[in-house]
């Protein structure tokens, strides 16, 4: 979800804009709250895709390896209400901005509150909720790389003096590390703490224990990024209504229908997100394999009144003329009749 890493912002904005079109066209008008039972489940999320070819999806997956309960409640979100001019001056205060807001207006979000300064700047979406503070230069101060425990407990508390991480958010953190291309461009790789350039500290909600991501699959709603030796560079969050857990249990594909519905995952990330050429479909993906497999909820629009499981499905795509070991990510709904 940060969004200076131009190209996988693209694709996830391209996501985002194109579930929210469906929102507002009325597709997801059946997915009310009292709509919805055990012997009626919710209609699949809309998981849009920028991935518009078919290939073989190959399973390098057992029973062994498929541990998920049989089934799982939905979780719903209260009401929200947009962030006030008032609110998001308290927040500004809590960065440090003391200088007057910046009114801009966006054609799609409406109202967006900005504020700068010589070292960051500082810009909230009311509408949607979203808070972006983003560090101009951060520079390392100390030679030492903090554990993992450690880069966690420094995010979290930078958030709860912005009074932005409640004791409701604060369950489950769960910790990526990149490290810079030797190109110099902005595109970052998935690596381990000890060659990590950047890190993201994500946080989900107490009322799962699982992750609540978004369509980008490597980012919960409220992430942090950090330099390893503990510096704030970036916070990305989008404030969230209360999530309470859903009275009823809806089942759980169990392996042999994770197996037999494969072939309807989609592709949400390859390469961690980054562009692999400038038109995505333009080499055709010879196949898929995959190799883990997790259980998380999906935000998948902001019109949808809960949010439901689904399998984050990690592989290696065989893509022509690029190479045979690219990341991918898909998402397939988890519920079954």
């Amino acid at each position: 979800m940060f969004m200076n890493l131009s190209s996988r912002k693209r694709i996830i904005m391209f996501l985002a804009a194109f579930t929210f079109f469906v929102a507002v066209m009325g597709f997801l008008f059946i997915r009310g709250r009292q709509n919805v039972s055990p012997a009626n489940p919710p209609a699949p999320p809309q998981i849009s895709t920028y991935v518009n070819q078919t290939f073989p999806i190959k399973v390098q997956l057992t029973k062994d390896d498929f541990n998920f309960p049989t089934s799982l409640p939905l979780l719903y979100k209260g009401g929200s209400s947009p962030i006030t001019l008032a609110e998001a001056k308290e927040i500004a205060l809590k960065f440090g901005f003391t200088g007057e807001v910046q009114e801009l207006k966006d054609i799609q979000e409406g109202i967006v509150y900005s504020w700068s300064n010589e070292t960051a700047g500082l810009s909230i979406r009311p509408n949607r909720k979203e808070i972006k503070y983003t560090v101009n230069q951060a520079l390392s101060t100390s030679i030492r790389k903090l554990s993992e425990p450690e880069l966690i407990e420094k995010a979290a508390t930078f958030l709860e003096q912005k009074n932005l991480l409640g004791n409701d958010q604060a369950k489950t953190a769960f910790v990526y590390y990149f490290s810079t291309q030797a190109s110099g461009t902005d595109e970052l790789k998935l690596t381990t703490i000890d060659k990590a350039d950047y890190v993201e500290v994500n946080f989900s909600v107490k009322a799962s224990d699982y992750k609540l991501l978004t369509l980008d699959p490597l980012s919960s709603p409220i992430g942090v990024r950090l330099l390893p030796d503990g510096n704030i560079t970036e916070v990305d969050l989008a404030k969230l209504p209360e999530i309470t857990k859903g009275g009823d249990l809806f089942k759980i594909k169990n392996y042999d229908q994770f197996v037999s519905t494969i072939k309807e995952a989609k592709i949400v990330s390859l390469n961690e997100g980054e562009m692999l050429s400038t038109d995505p479909n333009a080499n055709p993906i010879n196949s898929v394999n995959v190799t883990e497999v997790e259980l998380v909820y999906l935000i998948d629009s902001s019109s949808s009144n809960y949010y439901q499981p689904v399998f984050l499905i990690k592989g290696t795509a065989d893509i022509e003329g690029i190479g045979k070991y690219i990341s991918s990510y898909m998402y397939l709904p988890a519920i079954t009749k």
